[in-house]
């Protein structure tokens, strides 16, 4: 499939996630247990493994994914925004049910938020918002089944949603820019995706 590369995007850079190791095994012999009664503290505390979670290339099923956990809830989810040419296919890509709707749900928060913007509703009401843009973002990535292509491009759009929801729920005040950027997601979205009825949903 040929691309055409047209406009800046967004996309969130992945980082590793922190598991603890398996706890040190019991002492085999007497002298090593003397050893360990007598270490400090430091020395008994178990060693912590470092593992990299990398989502799982060209995988085309969603079920097949851990929905990412909130990103407010792992500083190592925040990623700096990174501005990179985005390829759009030739034929938009065919969607499914649960891209739609959730695609739908994210727009309508993302339209509600300009009333925060403007000061209409105060930041509570907005960090509902957040969350509703969050689980759209969740369901997204446990039920869309793409092809290969399809899914690596969603995942753009999702990262920008999911970096402009949390935004939205712990900045004290309104985050324009990360807003802005969740609008240019939302537009490029019916370019990459075949959704016929976007558009006219929109009115």
């Amino acid at each position: 499939m040929s691309m055409r590369i047209l406009v800046p995007f967004l996309t969130l850079a992945a980082a590793a996630l922190t598991l603890p190791a398996c706890s040190p095994s019991a002492p085999q012999n007497q002298e090593a247990a003397q050893q360990q009664a007598q270490a400090t503290p430091e020395d008994r505390a178990p060693a912590v493994d470092h593992a990299d979670h990398a989502p799982p290339a060209d995988s085309a099923d969603h079920a097949d994914h851990a929905a990412p956990a909130d990103a407010s809830e792992h500083d190592h989810h925040d990623g700096h925004a990174m501005s990179e040419p985005v390829a759009l296919p030739d034929t938009p890509w065919a969607t499914d049910p649960p891209l739609r709707a959730n695609m739908r749900l994210i727009r309508s928060a993302v339209d509600t938020l300009e009333h925060y913007e403007h000061g209409h509703i105060d930041a509570a009401q907005a960090a509902t918002l957040g969350t509703d843009i969050q689980n759209a973002v969740n369901t997204m990535f446990a039920e869309c089944k793409l092809e290969a292509e399809a899914d690596a491009a969603l995942h753009g759009l999702l990262a920008t949603f999911m970096v402009g929801a949390k935004a939205v729920r712990t900045e004290a005040e309104p985050p324009a820019q990360a807003i802005a950027q969740m609008r240019e997601a939302l537009a490029l979205y019916p370019q990459m995706f075949d959704d016929p009825q976007w558009l006219q949903d929109a009115q």
